[in-house]
């Protein structure tokens, strides 16, 4: 008899011990993507009402001028929204699309696929983006001097450019550095959004 009992005791029955880990693992795995992603969304939020209340009027970093902003975030708000519009002009579109997806992708429980190169690729795909609106003329009303794609726009589309010339001239070497930084905007920000070569 005891030795029976020893031996119940050295090898009990066999029980999916795994089962409630797993459970709590996925449990806390979900509730932590879920937070991440409300997170990414109420930051994505908070720079889009940023940006739509944009004024060019508003004090900034580079606009000291006096009187209260106009922007919904107050003064952080008209800051924020400046900086970006500056470097990026109509190129911030791209700066939160991508993040919101993301967000969206955390909430329904879908992990973002290869994080640090969707990173670099929405990075990328920002900068490509900002290139190409820069290659398109500005209505005279835009109120920035930089152009559709603000300075960072600028910067790439003068660089491209001036290699550009070397081999084309004038309008079709316009096309060419237009066809090419939009081509790179789409699979960066395919690459980016996680979606296949297919």
């Amino acid at each position: 008899m005891a030795g029976r009992r020893s031996l119940a005791i050295e090898h009990p029955i066999d029980t999916d011990d795994g089962a409630v880990p797993a459970a709590i693992r996925r449990f806390l795995r979900n509730r932590l993507m879920e937070f991440l992603g409300f997170l990414c969304f109420a930051l994505c939020l908070g720079v889009g009402v940023a940006l739509a209340t944009w004024s060019p009027t508003d004090p900034s970093l580079s606009r000291a001028v006096d009187g209260d902003p106009q922007n919904l975030l107050g003064y952080p708000g008209a800051v924020i929204s400046d900086q970006l519009m500056q470097m990026f002009g109509l190129g911030v579109i791209a700066v939160i699309a991508l993040p919101l997806l993301w967000s969206m992708r955390l909430m329904t429980h879908r992990p973002i696929i290869r994080p640090v190169r969707s990173f670099f690729a929405w990075i990328l795909f920002v900068i490509a983006f900002s290139a190409f609106l820069a290659m398109m003329p500005a209505p005279s009303a835009f109120a920035l001097e930089a152009g559709l794609g603000g300075q960072t726009g600028e910067v790439l589309k003068s660089a491209l450019l001036a290699v550009l010339n070397l081999g084309f001239k004038g309008f079709f070497a316009s096309v060419v550095a237009a066809a090419l930084v939009g081509a790179g905007a789409v699979l960066t920000g395919a690459n980016a959004a996680g979606l296949s070569r297919s």
